[in-house]
């Protein structure tokens, strides 16, 4: 799960804030395209058209991102674990070489040839 920050809070804000700003610039140029190219009697059906293109759309990038977001904190843990695992093995790896210099010291102070 992700830590919530301020900072976190902060730019998701500004990010939105800007998103919205350029969702509101995009409606207003896609309300005037209608009006100039489109008949006046034809133009609320083609508003309507444009709203469900565009709402599908977002609908499809939303899915895509959270899909991805799940995908990147999957391979986040996978990636996690296998570095504990390897941790783990490197551990055990120098222990028994430690253990193998321990050895070697007091068979060398006792006259044991290896």
């Amino acid at each position: 799960m992700a830590h919530i920050t301020i900072g976190g809070i902060v730019k998701t804000s500004i990010v939105t804030a800007f998103t919205i700003a350029a969702a509101l610039i995009w409606k207003d140029v896609i309300t005037e395209s209608i009006r100039r190219f489109f008949p006046s009697g034809d133009a609320l059906y083609y508003e309507f058209l444009t709203a469900i293109i565009a709402t599908v759309f977002v609908i499809i990038a939303i899915y895509v991102v959270l899909k991805t977001e799940a995908e990147a904190e999957n391979i986040v843990r996978t990636i996690k674990n296998m570095n504990k695992t390897r941790r783990k093995r490197i551990l055990k790896e120098i222990k028994k070489a430690e253990e193998r210099q321990k050895l070697r010291k007091i068979e060398k102070k006792i006259g044991v040839k290896t």
